[in-house]
């Protein structure tokens, strides 16, 4: 896995990561999936708007990175995806100004999980 300004490259799949969260937020549980790549940049969240399994949000919640991570769809998802990284921790944040929501894995503390509502 590699990760750009703005891209994660993961298992020979680019996800360009350029969707502001906030713009997107409505249409994502529309889609049916619970997981997407998601980075943190210039202090705001944006989203690539393609699902990615469980396996795959756990992979990019492994390169603990504190840029690159998952949004999900609910708290639920977020905290249950955390809790396989040895525990979750959180919820922490805010969603005005661009700082959602988030979960950290106490295995991957640098790692976010955002999550759409509160």
């Amino acid at each position: 896995m590699t990760v750009n300004t703005d891209e994660i490259l993961l298992d020979g799949i680019r996800y360009k990561c350029d969707s502001i969260a906030e713009e997107i937020a409505q249409s994502m549980p529309r889609e049916g999936d619970i997981y997407y790549p998601a980075m943190l940049i210039n202090n705001a969240v944006w989203v690539a708007p393609v699902g990615i399994s469980r396996a795959e949000a756990l992979a990019i919640m492994s390169l603990n990175s504190s840029k690159v991570g998952v949004m999900a769809v609910s708290a639920k998802y977020a905290r249950g995806l955390c809790s396989t990284l040895g525990g979750a921790e959180g919820p922490e944040g805010d969603s005005k100004g661009g700082y959602w929501y988030h979960y950290h894995g106490k295995a991957c503390r640098n790692a976010h999980c955002w999550f759409l509502g509160n």
